[in-house]
């Protein structure tokens, strides 16, 4: 079981280094290849918070391109660590030893026209780093298009940008589609060595990572199989607890169903931490 080191203040362990999340909403209209969970935008949802908050929360900065679906979820988590409205003569400060959290958010110049309202407001925060990419070849978006992805160039160039300037630690990947599919590659192109963890259980690009060919070299680290013990022992802390909450407690005349056969909904607060933990100790 990984515990964190008692000697490293908890807000400074990832020491404000960049962790690249990519993410979104697998769309249904290419859902054949792209296998759509139940409730995947409430599972997709549930696991960017909890890594904004995790990454957040241990000193570390997120990366991530400006997805409309993606913006809101990021925005929300960091106006968590953000100071109220107060007076002017108001002093707030942080806990001692807390770093501010940063976002470094990228976008195409190709999808300006169509940009999400709270895309925007996001990078006019002054916690948030934002860069927009060129296009490139003159490509451009038709509006309400939903059968494949757009201006293929003008995005790989935006996520070539991202991947090498901000020099991430890690990445870490949920849900997703083809652009999600292509910053691994990216990733593990021009970060040679560095690890890729995958939320397989939020579909999407993410179920299907772990197969790639390009990757076969990559350290790429499948939540399930990383946090399967850890959950297990989650689960058994809080039937322990209340020994009513458990989905598989027996009834009269039969045995428990043992942990592994059970089914539970995903703690990803849990395992987000989880994985801020690994990239702590990976990084040094």
């Amino acid at each position: 079981m990984i515990t964190p080191d008692p000697k490293m203040p908890k807000q400074s362990r990832l020491n404000q280094a960049a962790v690249f999340l990519s993410a979104s909403v697998p769309s249904k209209e290419r859902s054949q290849k792209y296998q759509r969970i139940e409730n995947a935008a409430v599972c997709i949802e549930e696991a960017v918070i909890a890594v904004a908050r995790a990454v957040f929360s241990a000193g570390g900065n997120l990366v991530f391109g400006g997805h409309p679906s993606i913006s809101p979820l990021v925005a929300s988590v960091l106006r968590e660590y953000q100071a109220p409205e107060v007076g002017p003569d108001a002093k707030v400060e942080h806990p001692e030893g807390q770093p501010q959290p940063k976002v470094t958010m990228y976008q195409s110049k190709v999808w300006e026209p169509f940009w999400a309202e709270e895309s925007k407001r996001l990078a006019e925060n002054q916690f948030v780093d934002f860069h927009w990419t060129p296009i490139v070849e003159g490509e451009s978006i038709s509006q309400g298009r939903t059968d494949g992805p757009q201006a293929p160039k003008s995005m790989t160039e935006m996520r070539k940008q991202m991947v090498e300037s901000s020099s991430p630690v890690a990445m870490i990947i949920i849900g997703g589609m083809e652009g999600t599919e292509e910053e691994a590659i990216l990733f593990a192109k021009y970060r040679h060595g560095q690890p890729i963890f995958v939320l397989t259980t939020t579909g999407g690009a993410a179920s299907l990572i772990e197969r790639r060919i390009e990757l076969s070299n990559t350290r790429v680290i499948v939540s399930d199989k990383l946090d399967r013990d850890e959950v297990e022992r989650f689960w058994k802390t809080q039937e322990d607890r209340d020994p009513r909450s458990s989905q598989g407690a027996a009834t009269e005349g039969s045995a428990p169903t043992p942990l592994r056969e059970r089914k539970y909904y995903v703690p990803y607060s849990f395992i987000a931490q989880h994985i801020v933990e690994v990239i702590a100790r990976h990084n040094g």
